[in-house]
């Protein structure tokens, strides 16, 4: 089966659920990986030119070439959909021979929105319109995104709200969550200094990110550090006990999480933190680490595998403490692997597309 995967991010980006999937799909298909186009206009520094590569024998990238593609955020007014002409022409070819359209990104719609004949995946990972900021971009997702549940012949999500809310219209929605790389290796624990006790979290720091979380995990024993590692949107806090990593390759997440006592999952209490199933709970968990995490519908679901706060005063309260390993046994640590491994998600989606 030849597959057109048009994805959310780029291939060799931080890799994510749409990297695993579609390189565990190419096992047994063929898939074309669709990189989102560089608009000439966005990325004047950038490489706006198309741009293919085979990173495996049955999964090609595919990078579309911008130079007649303009801002997204300019489509709600674009009623002939003039803006992604240039990108149907240059998948004309592959639309027409392709088996299967997987759709992880609602602003492919006008992409995709022609070709007809195809059985159509859509793969729900955010609620994209609860993250963006641009007003304009939110606006065409909550205007297209119910056009692509209507369209889709399947549907994958991630989260559990997901699932309640869009079941109701398609009964062809399947909950398939986020999961860990099943070869990521165990690493040896090591403490440089046994007198602090390191609070570490590993993601994108944004406008969901709870500062003042942070700020009373300082503040609740001043043994506590924290080390915060990814890409950063925000300003940084100055704190003699908090330090940046900055973006570390994926290969060499465990290692950095084996450096922490304690990791973290800090959300904001918001509308947004019930449609998210952290990926970064699944590391931790696979390198047997406490995790402190915000209560979500989520989180909650791990069980006792992690130390849940409602508010601040419980947090501060959680985070004097001392933490215990989430699983007292390797055997049980490997059967959270299998269970939550990428290859058994993957599993299950082949087998939703056998029986559709």
């Amino acid at each position: 089966m030849k597959i057109l995967y048009f994805a959310p991010i780029p291939y060799n980006g931080l890799k994510q659920r749409p990297q695993f999937i579609a390189e565990l799909l190419a096992q047994r298909h063929e898939v074309y990986y669709i990189d989102p186009t560089r608009s000439v206009f966005k990325f004047k520094n950038c490489d706006f030119r198309s741009a293919r590569y085979d990173p495996l024998p049955n999964l090609h990238v595919l990078r579309l070439s911008g130079i007649f593609t303009a801002y997204r955020s300019l489509e709600p007014f674009d009623f002939l959909h003039l803006n992604t002409i240039s990108e149907r022409v240059q998948l004309r070819n592959l639309a027409s021979t392709c088996d299967l359209i997987w759709v992880g990104y609602p602003l492919w719609y006008y992409v995709v929105f022609l070709m007809k004949g195809k059985k159509f995946i859509y793969d729900k990972m955010d609620d994209n319109a609860l993250i963006i900021q641009n007003r304009l971009l939110r606006r065409l997702i909550l205007k297209v995104e119910p056009k692509i549940i209507q369209r889709a012949d399947l549907i994958f999500v991630t989260a559990q709200q997901f699932y309640e809310d869009i079941e109701k219209q398609k009964p062809t929605t399947y909950l398939v969550p986020n999961a860990v790389c099943k070869e990521i290796p165990l690493l040896k624990s090591f403490k440089s200094d046994p007198g602090k006790k390191i609070f570490g979290y590993v993601g994108t720091i944004s406008h969901w990110f709870d500062f003042d979380a942070i700020h009373a995990i300082l503040g609740a024993d001043e043994r506590n550090y924290i080390v915060l590692v990814g890409p950063n949107e925000m300003p940084e806090i100055k704190h003699s006990r908090l330090s940046y990593r900055g973006i570390v390759p994926h290969g060499k997440i465990p290692e950095v999480i084996q450096e922490f006592d304690v990791c973290l999952y800090t959300f904001c209490k918001s509308p947004l933190l019930d449609t998210i199933d952290p990926v970064k709970i699944y590391e931790y968990l696979a390198q047997n680490k406490p995790v402190l995490a915000v209560k979500s519908r989520e989180t909650e679901k791990f069980g006792g595998m992690l130390s849940l706060y409602n508010g601040i005063d419980e947090l501060k309260e959680i985070a004097q403490k001392d933490f215990e390993e989430p699983f007292q046994t390797e055997e049980k640590r490997r059967q959270f692997v299998a269970e939550n491994c990428w290859q058994a998600r993957v599993k299950s989606i082949a087998l939703r597309l056998e029986e559709d």
